[in-house]
C-alpha cells in the first residue's frame, strides 16, 4: 500500500501517523515496507502509528566520515542502512581514533546493507594515550571508548552487589595510565550478585540445616566461691558476652603489569606480583614472559586494605593499596 492511501487510512481512523524512511529491497520506493504497532494490535484514539515506507533497492550514496570518530561513524553509516566493515589501525598524525580513510569513497553508490571498510588513525608509532575511567561504564559504552583510543577491551566477569549488572566493576591499568596504541584492557564486569549455595535434601539424607546457637559465657578460672550475702540482695544473672562475627566485604580487583617498554628484555622478563593481607606477604603470580605478553593484569579478592607490589626484572612497576 502506497504511503499517502496509509496515511489517510489511518488518520480516517483517528490515528496519528509519523513517517520513517528505510531502504527495503522487495518493496517498492514509496509504498510502506513496515508499521508500528503491527497489524491487528489495538490501538487507542489519538494513539500514534509509525509507517515505514521504503526507498526501494536502489543504490545509496555512501556519505563522508573521514575525520569522524568510529563511533560516530557507525551512527551515521546505520542512518544510511549502512555498516562498518574492516577496520585497520595505521600509524598516522590525525588524532587517535579519526578515521583517515574509508572505502568505497564518499559519493559512490553502493547497495543497501553495504560495508564501508575504514582505516583509523592510532597515532604516530611510538604514541601513547591514557587509559580513561570505565568504572560503571556499560559493555557497550566502554567498548566504544576504548575502541575510539585504539585500545583492545577483554572482558571478564566477576560478583558484586554495589554495581548494576553489565556494569563495569573495575579495569586491569588504572585510569590516566599512559599506554601504547594498540594495549589489551582488562575490563571486569559485574554479572550479578553472588548467590549463597545451600545443599539439597538428598532421599535417605537428611538436608543440613544451619541454626544459630544461643552463644555461652566462655568458662572462666575457678576461684573460691564468695560468701553468702547475709544482706539478703539479689543476685546478678549471668550476663553474655555479645558475639561479633562479622568480616569485611571482599571485592574483585585488578592488579596492573604495565611496565614501560625500555625495562622490558625481548623474553625471559621476570615478573612477580605480591599481595600483603593481614601483614603477611602472600605471592599471587610468579612467572617469565616475552616481551609481547604485556600489558596484562592479575585479579584477587580484597577488602580494601591489601598492598599490592609488581616487579619485572627486580623494578617496582606498581605499588597500590586495593
Amino acid at each position: 500500500m502506497s504511503y499517502d492511501r496509509a496515511c489517510a487510512k489511518a488518520e480516517r481512523r483517528g490515528l496519528t501517523v509519523e513517517k520513517e524512511e528505510i531502504y527495503q529491497e522487495d518493496v517498492e520506493a514509496g509504498e510502506v515496507a513496515q508499521q508500528e504497532p503491527e497489524k491487528g494490535a489495538r490501538v487507542e484514539k489519538g494513539g500514534v502509528v509509525t509507517l515505514y515506507v521504503s526507498y526501494g533497492a536502489g543504490d545509496i550514496e555512501v556519505p563522508d566520515i573521514e575525520g569522524m570518530r568510529r563511533s560516530v561513524a557507525e551512527d551515521a553509516l546505520s542512518e544510511c542502512g549502512l555498516a562498518i566493515g574492516d577496520v585497520d589501525y595505521i600509524n598516522s598524525d590525525k588524532p587517535v581514533g579519526e578515521i583517515v580513510e574509508q572505502d568505497p569513497k564518499a559519493g559512490e553508490m553502493v547497495p543497501a546493507d553495504a560495508r564501508i571498510n575504514v582505516k583509523v588513525s592510532q597515532g604516530t608509532a611510538a604514541e601513547e594515550v591514557r587509559v580513561p575511567n570505565l568504572r560503571l561504564k556499560t559493555r557497550d559504552e566502554a567498548s566504544k571508548i576504548l575502541d575510539d583510543l585504539g585500545l583492545n577491551a577483554k572482558f571478564i566477569d566477576a560478583y558484586s552487589d554495589t554495581v548494576p549488572v553489565d556494569s563495569v566493576i573495575d579495569q586491569g591499568i588504572p585510569a590516566e595510565t599512559l599506554v601504547p596504541i594498540g594495549s589489551q584492557i582488562i575490563v571486569t564486569l559485574c554479572k550479578g550478585e553472588k548467590e549463597e549455595q545451600t545443599e539439597a535434601p538428598t532421599e535417605g539424607k537428611p538436608a543440613i540445616i544451619d541454626i544459630i546457637e544461643k552463644p555461652t559465657k566462655a568458662p572462666e578460672p575457678e576461684t573460691e566461691a564468695p560468701a553468702p550475702d547475709d544482706g539478703g540482695g539479689e543476685q546478678a544473672p549471668d550476663e553474655q558476652a555479645p558475639v561479633q562475627s562479622h568480616s569485611a566485604k571482599q571485592e574483585v580487583v585488578s592488579i596492573p603489569v604495565n611496565p614501560k617498554a625500555d625495562l622490558l628484555r625481548d623474553s625471559d622478563n621476570a615478573v612477580r606480583v605480591t599481595a600483603v593481607k593481614n601483614g603477611a606477604e602472600v605471592v599471587l603470580k610468579e612467572i617469565t614472559l616475552s616481551k609481547d605478553d604485556f600489558p596484562f593484569a592479575v585479579n584477587d579478592t580484597s577488602d580494601g586494605s591489601t598492598k599490592y607490589t609488581v616487579t619485572v626484572n627486580g623494578i617496582v612497576v606498581y605499588s597500590d593499596t586495593k
